[in-house]
């Protein structure tokens, strides 16, 4: 994702503007020499829309190449935390194990959040 890059040409084909994942300028290449005789006010507006275009394609990107891994932390905390058939499976025996062992045992916590607290 660091390397990658958008590139946009403004409406006028004047100007191209390269940037990063980050949204952040990498290149402006200018195609043409109007932009000497240009009103600032106009070579501006034609340079933030052009950025602008550019910004929004590249996060375009970036979700669309990082949405498949959406919810993964979530899915990791629930296995990890008993959210699974084999979480499940585990916390009866657990279950077993301590009425086994009576309960006064503080081998095995109850609570099964007990084993990540710090």
């Amino acid at each position: 994702m660091a390397k990658k890059t958008v590139s946009v040409t403004s409406k006028n084909r004047m100007v191209t503007v390269v940037v990063g994942a980050q949204s952040e300028v990498r290149d402006i290449t200018f195609h043409t020499e109007a932009y000497r005789t240009m009103a600032p006010a106009e070579l501006g507006r034609t340079l933030v829309e052009a950025l602008e275009e550019a910004r929004k394609k590249a996060r375009a990107e970036v979700f669309s190449t990082l949405s498949p891994m959406t919810g993964f932390g979530e899915r990791l905390r629930a296995s990890m935390l008993g959210g699974t058939e084999i979480g499940k499976v585990v916390e009866q025996l657990h279950a077993a194990a301590e009425e086994k062992a009576g309960p006064e045992s503080t081998r095995w916590p109850r609570d099964p959040e007990d084993e990540t607290d710090d």
